[in-house]
């Protein structure tokens, strides 16, 4: 299923947000806070600077949850974006 937001709209998929050490293990921190980082899927025509596939950081308390066939995706405005994260 296709999403497309309207105006200045973005859909996102949640980033996991677990720690790696260099052997792979997970490391939990123990508290279980919202994912603050996801990556783009699709945004809406008055978005700008942000496009399908950037990671993003946002507001943990911005995002509207749901669920399109049975994963999580979450609604948030641009203004809610905190920054773009590169990862080179």
């Amino acid at each position: 299923m296709k999403i497309t937001p309207l105006q200045n709209y973005i859909v996102t998929k949640v980033s996991d947000d677990n720690d790696k050490t260099a052997s792979g293990f997970i490391v939990k921190s123990g508290l279980e806070e919202p994912s603050t980082r996801g990556t783009v899927l699709s945004a809406g025509p008055l978005v700008k600077d942000i496009k399908a596939e950037d990671i993003i950081m946002f507001k943990s308390y911005a995002p509207e949850s749901f669920s399109i066939d049975g994963e999580t995706v979450l609604l948030l405005t641009d203004k809610d974006v905190i920054a773009t994260i590169s990862l080179t």
